[in-house]
């Protein structure tokens, strides 16, 4: 059995679908910007690619939420039947784990989702690879949606995706 990539639904600092962000990649744009609310462990303010500006919503698992269910949004607009799916598979940053925020935010995309929190499992950044992610999709076999959420832009992470959508077009 393999799996899959039908489709990624992506919301960036450059665009809110992957279209938007692949376009503004095309031209080299970047979305990073000085923020100064932010200070850094310099004492300086971070340099930072915020999906939204760092303080227009202050609850941050209100911005993974947000996050996660406009990129679902988004790759249901490309046409995918995200309603076929059985599963949700959260990849978060590490600090939703360390604050206790996974049940409390699973239960908040569940009731939004209108789905069952059973059917939302949980992984962490820190101790989970896109490698690692792949062989979960593989071994469940049934049709899920994997979410990678950060409320950063991770650069890398966003190259991969961008080849890789170049692909699905």
């Amino acid at each position: 059995m393999t799996a899959r990539i039908l489709g990624i639904g992506a919301v960036t600092s450059l665009g809110s679908s992957l279209q938007q962000t692949l376009t503004a990649l095309d031209d080299r744009e970047m979305g990073l910007s000085r923020e100064r609310k932010a200070i850094g462990i310099d004492g300086l303010p971070m340099t930072l690619a915020p999906v939204w500006s760092l303080h227009d919503l202050h609850n941050p698992l209100e911005r993974l939420a947000r996050l996660a269910t406009l990129a679902v949004k988004d790759l249901a607009g490309q046409g995918f039947d995200v309603a076929q799916a059985t599963r949700f598979s959260l990849c978060l940053p590490a600090w939703v784990e360390q604050g206790g925020h996974a049940d409390p935010l699973r239960s908040r995309l569940a009731e939004r989702w209108s789905v069952s929190p059973a059917h939302i499992t949980v992984s962490f950044a820190d101790r989970t690879s896109l490698l690692d992610l792949a062989f979960a999709a593989q071994k469940h076999g049934s049709a899920q949606i994997l979410i990678v959420a950060e409320t950063y832009l991770v650069a890398e992470l966003l190259e991969r995706g961008g080849h890789l959508g170049r692909a699905l077009q």
